[in-house]
């Protein structure tokens, strides 16, 4: 399934975002700003530098504003609060 092998976040709307994606030991691994007509166009396939990085856990940061201003404050973590960051897993 192609859309399970790349980390891209879904949004509408947008006028600025950024994702960043982290190594365990903090390191920048990826990173975009690209939208597509309001929708991020870019996602992270588990690569770095075009050479794939090992199974295990990477963490995520995003920051968005959407075109009304509005700035993005996170996603439901099931619990009432909100998080501009979290964990995917790399699964090879």
């Amino acid at each position: 399934n192609p859309e399970l092998r790349t980390f891209k976040p879904i949004g509408i709307n947008l006028k600025s975002y950024r994702l960043e994606v982290y190594s365990a030991w903090g390191n920048l691994v990826f990173w975009s700003a690209t939208l597509d007509n309001g929708a991020p166009a870019e996602g992270w396939d588990g690569t770095y530098e075009n050479e794939a990085l090992p199974t295990g856990s990477y963490i995520w940061r995003i920051s968005a504003v959407f075109e009304d201003g509005t700035i993005w404050k996170g996603t439901d973590n099931g619990d009432g609060n909100t998080a501009t960051s979290g964990t995917v897993t790399l699964i090879r």
